[in-house]
């Protein structure tokens, strides 16, 4: 088996516009909604309404991989990174982890990706690990793999890089993402498909266990 990350076009991706359309005009209309609802409120109900959409986003993301927070420490730290009067004391670091990270992605979303934002980025959510190298590459000749099966009977899904390749894999990703430019003239679609093809590319592919676990989460 050959895995992406080993095809002699990696990583050249494609792709097909059939169905984007659709997807960018609710896009737009939620965005509309929310943005019209946004300019008729004064400056403090605007960073409530932000709180309020990052909370909920914070919440989705982390419930996406299997991780439940505790809602009130998301929104008190969301909160305090936002300026408002310092809520109560948070408890759950994660919950502060990834709260810090929505709020650095809010305010610096149009600034260059570097390897240094995502080490940062890191650093953020698993800071407080006690056995968690946070910002570091994966090291060791171990191999990286997506398991899943009993003990002896083990199903091997995916297997990233070794870690000899990450440095190399990152520099190539971060260039990738500061310099695509793609054949579309409709800007919400482009954003759309970029996006996409950057969660493929970061998280599905090949970047999913050569950033999240070479970088050393759990």
């Amino acid at each position: 088996m050959a895995y992406n990350w080993q095809l002699k076009d990696w990583p050249n991706f494609t792709f097909s516009i059939v169905k984007i359309q659709e997807i960018s005009v609710a896009f737009s209309h939620e965005f509309g909604l929310i943005n019209g609802i946004s300019m008729g409120l004064s400056a403090l109900a605007q960073r409530e309404m932000l709180s309020e959409l990052l909370i909920e986003e914070a919440i989705k993301t982390s419930a996406i991989e299997g991780e439940y927070l505790n809602g009130i420490d998301v929104m008190s730290s969301i909160k305090n990174n936002l300026g408002f009067k310092p809520e109560k004391k948070v408890n759950d670091k994660h919950a502060k982890g990834i709260a810090n990270v929505m709020v650095d992605v809010q305010k610096n979303f149009n600034q260059k990706l570097t390897l240094k934002v995502i080490c940062d980025w890191h650093k953020l959510l698993m800071g407080h690990y006690p056995n968690v190298n946070a910002g570091k590459w994966r090291q060791g000749n171990e191999a990286m793999q997506i398991v899943s099966g009993t003990f002896g009977k083990e199903i091997v899904h995916f297997e990233a890089p070794p870690s000899a390749k990450v440095q190399a894999e990152m520099d190539h990703f971060i260039k990738w993402y500061n310099h695509i430019d793609l054949p579309l003239n409709d800007v919400i679609s482009k954003a759309l498909i970029k996006a996409s093809i950057t969660h493929l590319y970061f998280e599905a592919s090949i970047l999913s266990k050569m950033v999240t676990a070479a970088l050393g989460e759990p």
